[in-house]
């Protein structure tokens, strides 16, 4: 049984004009709060290079948000908008998003009842868009997207669909929000939602990192649409959490298996990936396959050393001939959970009652509450948008 997490003492008021509905321009100026053994420094985030020592890992997530919103309109004039979760059967992003022709996915639906009709079509130059319900039910929707050329999905969502906004930012997608709700080094397309710790991050700020020698590497995590649903169960370890797509090269198993470095995460995600990475590889030290972590799974596997578990995945993919590592992860972390990988932490101020606060929680424990307090009283951005905070502890 898991201890009750009552989700009502990560509750914070916040005043709703420190929620960013626009991004700090540039990206680098936003402000960022250093937590640092317990100590507060307000500074910017362009001085970041100042608060890593030369011995860092930075772990970035390198997935591409994808124009997910789709929006058709009805022969009365409505709007309905498909919303692109997820793959409807087993597959990876990556074979999903190359797809031609036709793929059927899970969906979010707006003005679902306005759906009267078998299929719905949008229209853009030569090339035909259709959306047909495929399931409806209380779990779920699934939709078949079919299309009239022999461009691949990836393509096909950039053209026809919107920036997937996050919820709170109570405004329509603009043009400039399809390069500034995406991180400068995003590559693999597969997330609904944006790794937003790593928006802040600017050419400059990288060179500056380069110069120093501060080591930075990527990954991938495909955020999914749970990262924004809120706890609505009073006690927070009887939510479910979403399960997301994560690729671990081999060569990055292998240059945190040698190294003495310091790993910081840049963001939850990261976060999120590293500390799943060290289960997985656990499972695998005890002879299973390391492509799925649940939940809860980690409270239930007898820990072992990290060099242990990062070498039973190394060991993995060289008897499987595997250059990466495909598996999805549904980890929860809360407080009490004793992080394995992951030193330092950079990341945005979070949604209160959210599993994202309870990472915050469980990295600083309650200084996250006079953290934020400090936060709101000096102004800070929240969310997506919102300004940046390092955490070391």
């Amino acid at each position: 049984m898991n201890p009750i997490i009552n989700i009502n003492e990560y509750n914070y008021e916040l005043p709703n004009e420190l929620i960013a509905y626009e991004p700090a321009n540039p990206r680098d100026s936003a402000k960022q709060l250093i937590y640092n053994k317990g100590k507060l420094i307000d500074d910017v985030f362009s001085n970041i290079t100042n608060w890593l020592d030369v011995d860092t890992l930075l772990v970035f997530n390198n997935t591409r948000t994808i124009h997910a919103r789709l929006h058709f309109i009805t022969p009365t004039g409505a709007v309905v908008e498909v919303f692109v979760l997820e793959p409807a059967t087993p597959t990876d992003m990556a074979t999903f998003m190359q797809t031609t022709n036709t793929v059927t996915c899970v969906a979010l639906i707006g003005n679902l009842k306005k759906f009267k009709i078998p299929t719905l079509s949008h229209t853009i130059g030569n090339t035909v868009l259709t959306v047909q319900l495929s399931t409806v039910t209380v779990a779920h929707i699934t939709v078949t997207l079919s299309w009239n050329t022999n461009d691949t999905f990836a393509q096909i969502i950039e053209t026809f669909g919107k920036v997937p906004l996050p919820p709170y930012i109570k405004r329509s997608a603009i043009e400039s929000d399809k390069t500034t709700y995406q991180t400068i080094y995003a590559q693999t397309s597969g997330s609904i939602a944006t790794p937003t710790a790593g928006l802040h991050f600017t050419p400059a700020v990288m060179q500056a990192l380069l110069h120093k020698g501060i080591e930075c590497t990527h990954t991938t995590l495909h955020v999914g649409a749970g990262t924004f649903m809120p706890v609505k169960t009073d006690d927070a370890a009887q939510h479910t959490m979403h399960a997301e797509e994560l690729i671990i090269s081999k060569a990055l198993i292998e240059n945190i298996y040698s190294t003495s470095k310091t790993i910081v995460a840049v963001g939850t995600t990261s976060c999120r990936l590293l500390e799943s990475m060290y289960w997985l590889g656990v499972k695998c030290a005890n002879g299973e396959t390391p492509n799925y972590l649940s939940q809860w799974e980690y409270k239930t596997l007898q820990p072992i050393s990290t060099q242990q578990a990062l070498q039973a995945l190394i060991n993995y993919c060289t008897t499987h001939n595997l250059q990466e590592l495909v598996a999805k992860t549904q980890i929860m972390i809360t407080p009490g959970y004793q992080f394995k990988i992951v030193k330092a932490l950079i990341t945005n101020f979070h949604q209160p009652k959210s599993t994202l606060l309870l990472l915050i929680s469980a990295f600083i424990g309650d200084d996250w509450k006079r953290m934020y307090s400090h936060a709101i009283a000096n102004n800070y951005r929240f969310f997506s948008y919102g300004d940046s905070s390092l955490l070391r502890v």
